[in-house]
């Protein structure tokens, strides 16, 4: 082969397996920072809420890639609070990614729900209790799903997951769970049997 196809092979395969990851970051110079990567709900939000809190933001942590020489993010993300419109604090964190957040009272008690991506596959619910200036330490309720299923429904959550058997059978599990007097706890689980021919 001519050297100079191969020099060409090599310059754009190199762009397809490191450009994402090379280009799109920030120089070095530039960490460690934290980055604001979404904000979520307005003063509005909280109004039937005992609390100081008036927004929720999700943070990441950026630092050094000594090997590559840029400022690339950690696993973790960070849930920062903002207290009385614009005191902010770090009130938790999770070791996944793609958060979300939503609000919810149940029970007389305000909850915050925070949903991630992590490794293996799997789709995180965690649940804090608001309090008046941070957040539960340990969250309420932690669950994943191997099947990126998780249903919020009156008071009541459903996590699904599935199990391979064997070939040509899977196994689907269906694990309800309940709100009541503070605490989740397990109503039922169902099972069902995949076949693939």
């Amino acid at each position: 082969m001519n050297n100079n196809y191969l020099k060409i092979i090599i310059f754009f395969l190199s762009l397809f397996l490191f450009g994402n990851y090379a280009f799109s970051e920030e120089k070095a110079e530039t960490c460690p920072r934290v980055e604001v990567v979404q904000d979520f709900f307005d003063k509005e939000s909280f109004a039937s809420m005992d609390t100081s809190f008036t927004q929720f933001s999700v943070w990441l942590l950026l630092n050094e890639d000594e090997d590559y020489g840029i400022c690339g993010s950690t696993t973790d993300s960070y849930i920062a609070g903002t207290l009385y419109g614009k005191m902010k604090r770090i009130v938790g964190y999770v070791d996944g990614h793609t958060v979300d957040l939503k609000l919810g009272q149940w029970d007389n008690k305000n909850l915050l729900f925070v949903y991630y991506h992590s490794g293996g596959n799997q789709y995180i619910l965690k649940i804090f209790e608001i309090l008046e200036r941070d957040i539960s330490g340990e969250p309420l309720f932690v669950k994943a799903s191997n099947m990126g299923s998780i249903e919020v429904e009156q008071h009541k959550i459903i996590v699904k997951n599935s199990e391979r058997l064997n070939m040509n059978e899977a196994k689907i599990t269906y694990d309800t769970y309940e709100f009541k007097d503070g605490t989740f706890t397990l109503l039922g689980s169902e099972n069902k049997t995949i076949h693939r021919d």
